[in-house]
């Protein structure tokens, strides 16, 4: 009898906050997560009030807010730990610099 060895899903690194407000759910009857503040202050993350609740997240020293949505507030922590929210904005100031190419498909700005 041969054992399957298991492997385990790597743990996403995510940026640590600071829960500032929750409201309870109607449905769920729990307690939500509205909006967070990134434990170094440099990052906000704001519940959207619209179909499916995406999340927002705003780089709060240059006030820019990423291009892309989360799904989750986990998933907003993720973009903000991999660095992928902070090559958003850097290319939306090299847009407002008009420091790259025309059209930039991965610029919101462009697009």
């Amino acid at each position: 009898m041969s054992t399957a060895a298991r492997t385990r899903k790597p743990r996403r690194t995510l940026t640590p906050v600071t829960v500032t407000a929750s409201y309870p759910s109607f449905r769920a009857g729990r307690v939500e997560a509205w909006s967070a503040v990134s434990d170094d202050g440099v990052w906000a993350y704001e519940r959207l009030e619209m179909s499916g609740t995406p999340w927002s997240i705003l780089h709060k020293p240059t006030g820019i807010e990423v291009g892309t949505w989360a799904g989750t507030l986990s998933e907003a922590r993720e973009m903000t730990a991999n660095g992928s929210a902070l090559a958003d904005v850097e290319l939306q100031t090299a847009h407002q610099r008009g420091e790259h190419a025309e059209r930039d498909p991965g610029c919101v700005k462009c697009s």
